[in-house]
């Protein structure tokens, strides 16, 4: 396959038309992910944690962070931030943007903005979440290690 064979982003229309909403993760890859960013970029140190993770995950305090500062951002319209969006924006990008957001979803630059406050919010929240959770799993860890060894005993 030479560089006369790969198909752009418009031209993968069935493919578009069948993702749908997700269409917007894979034109982001396809296009813009290799992209440089000259702006002030929040750095997504939380992005190989977030990987697997669903807003449907139900008692998970990541769910809980995310979902609360969706709530907090809009006060004037009293509409909240996607958190599926959210979600995308944590699980692909690395330098969070409002370029890289307004391209991968096709948003206006103050809606963009909103998403990267957002981010930038949640970052120092998500990081000690991951440290408490990835706490809790080493002492878990230890009581079955200590339990298989009184077991032998």
């Amino acid at each position: 396959m030479n560089n006369t064979d790969i198909l752009g982003w418009s031209d993968l229309k069935n493919l578009r038309k069948s993702l749908g909403d997700k269409s917007a993760k894979v034109k982001f890859h396809l296009e813009d992910a290799d992209k440089p960013v000259k702006c002030n970029c929040v750095v997504n140190s939380v992005l190989y944690d977030m990987q697997g993770r669903r807003p449907s995950d139900t008692f998970c305090p990541v769910n809980d962070a995310i979902i609360g500062a969706c709530s907090l951002t809009d006060r004037l319209t009293d509409k909240a931030l996607k958190a599926t969006t959210v979600y995308l924006i944590l699980q692909t990008i690395h330098n969070i943007s409002t370029k890289t957001i307004q391209c991968m979803f096709g948003m206006s630059d103050r809606q963009a903005r909103k998403y990267v406050q957002t981010c930038r919010i949640l970052m120092p929240v998500l990081e000690n979440t991951f440290q408490k959770l990835e706490e809790s799993l080493d002492i878990v860890s230890e009581i079955d290690d200590t339990v298989v060894q009184l077991k032998e005993n």
